[in-house]
């Protein structure tokens, strides 16, 4: 059992949780993987990491969820799996619970889809601005992460890459956003109003889907 782990922000990544553990606690990346998922082997992953059902085990008595819970307010599984039908839902469950997500991305036909995933991680400055004034720190957040969204459903502007790779090259690359994200000077893209406001538009709808609040997108479209 864990004796510390990092309480959780708004829309965080567990990605994003387990990189502010790795800051908070030091030591050997190896060792703290093993404590945190049951085994050194675990790779990170941005969207849909593997060995949920070992890491709700060895959280249980300091956050209290299943790795269904866990899945669903961190990971972007209920994003991919929101038009899916109950049997691709619940083996796609199953597999972020496994010790082995293979092919899962192909399964939610990720790594086909034309709407493809960013090639960093990333975040918008006002949002990094506000965290580190309230509290000294920040974190990734999902719905920035999201294929297709471009601005920030909150401040409205353009999300900033980092130079984070969204998949991430080593075993244990977890990144913490705060050393990603400190000294960065932005250059922002450019957007006309037009299409500002279907930007807006597209992070509002696609934060509902994450958040699997009703969505005004039929499956069809």
């Amino acid at each position: 059992m864990l004796s510390y782990l990092p309480k959780p922000y708004d829309d965080e990544l567990l990605y994003s949780i387990v990189a502010r553990y790795f800051t908070h606690v030091g030591g050997a990346r190896g060792s703290i993987v093993e404590q945190l998922f049951g085994r050194r082997g675990v790779r990170a992953q941005v969207d849909l990491p593997s060995s949920l059902g070992r890491f709700a085990e060895n959280a249980a008595a300091l956050w209290g969820l299943t790795a269904e819970e866990i899945a669903e307010r961190y990971t972007l599984l209920p994003y991919y799996t929101y038009y899916a039908n109950v049997m691709l839902k619940k083996r796609a469950m199953e597999a972020i619970k496994s010790d082995s997500g293979m092919g899962l991305h192909s399964k939610l036909v990720i790594n086909t889809s034309r709407v493809k995933v960013p090639q960093f991680l990333r975040y918008c400055p006002e949002c990094v601005s506000e965290d580190f004034e309230r509290w000294g720190e920040t974190y990734w957040r999902r719905t920035h992460q999201l294929p297709g969204v471009l601005v920030c459903p909150d401040h409205k502007g353009v999300l900033a890459n980092s130079v984070v790779p969204y998949r991430p090259i080593a075993l244990w690359d977890f990144i913490d956003a705060s050393e990603a994200t400190r000294n960065l000077n932005v250059s922002l893209a450019k957007m006309s109003d037009r299409l500002s406001a279907s930007a807006c538009t597209i992070a509002m709808r696609c934060k509902d889907i994450l958040l699997w609040k009703e969505s005004r997108w039929s499956s069809e479209d």
